[in-house]
């Protein structure tokens, strides 16, 4: 009797996670033109803005794949496929918890769905976003490395460090309402301490021991081992990645569920 109470409040609990998650890509594009397709559009505006600027204004260059222009704006556009993901869970989980106060008073919804919604919406945008860079490389070379079947274990892999990273920031947010306005320079800062406008061995050593404390670059390495260095072993990176998420998860379940004690005070 136990077991089949638990295995069916576990069964309406992941109905209601993806009902949620459903409803929330829906939200997120209802009224537009363009639709889910914003989805592909964003992070190509994005590379376009980043590689005018560093490429053709300061003409920086990949180390070790030559001069062209192209090559260049695939690397860089490794790393904005994950600092996207960081960048929506950081922009929309301080305030998740406060703008669904209605629902979860009048639901009793699980507040934990709602990080978890918004770290499953980010990694489905960049699973969207790696098509796109499919088809630059693609274009440009010709051909996908057979490697490339495997690049979206990278996003896979990151989604522990997409939830505990929500958690932390919803649960923080609720009670400290300042943290939503941070948050965008956060991500701008975080933009720049990982190895997405140039590799981690071009930085000098004692940068180089701050690019290796951020969790983001080991994904950024191994989406482009994956895809642009197949020569490169894509074990290790996605080895910390999981270690890293799986660790951030736990300090953020445990913070989230000290936190959302007091919710019910605070929206």
């Amino acid at each position: 009797m136990l077991r089949s109470f638990d295995m069916n409040r576990w069964r309406a609990f992941v109905f209601l996670f993806l009902q949620l998650s459903g409803r929330d890509i829906k939200a997120r594009y209802r009224g537009t033109a363009l639709g889910i397709l914003w989805a592909l559009v964003t992070p190509l505006l994005s590379l376009a803005m980043y590689v005018l600027v560093f490429g053709t204004i300061f003409k920086a260059k990949w180390p070790g794949v030559g001069e062209g222009l192209f090559d260049y704006a695939l690397y860089v556009f490794c790393g904005l496929v994950i600092h996207g993901a960081v960048s929506e869970c950081l922009a929309r989980a301080p305030t998740c918890i406060s703008t669904n106060a209605g629902l979860i008073k009048r639901s009793r919804l699980p507040t934990v769905l709602l990080p978890a919604v918004i770290a499953t919406t980010a990694a489905t945008h960049a699973l969207f976003a790696m098509t796109v860079l499919f088809a630059f490389i693609w274009a440009g070379h010709g051909s996908l490395p057979w490697e490339a079947v495997l690049s979206p274990f990278t996003v896979i892999a990151m989604l522990p460090m997409l939830f505990g990273l929500c958690l932390l920031v919803a649960a923080t947010g609720t009670y400290f309402r300042d943290l939503s306005q941070f948050m965008p320079t956060a991500a701008g800062l975080l933009l720049f301490v990982a190895p997405i406008f140039y590799p981690r061995t071009a930085a000098p050593d004692w940068v180089r021991g701050i690019l290796s404390l951020n969790p983001i670059t080991y994904p950024v390495e191994a989406l482009r081992a994956f895809l642009l260095e197949p020569d490169m072993p894509w074990f290790p990176a996605i080895g910390v990645t999981l270690a890293a998420g799986s660790v951030l998860c736990a300090l953020g379940l445990a913070w989230f569920r000290l936190a959302e004690r007091g919710f019910a005070r605070v929206i």
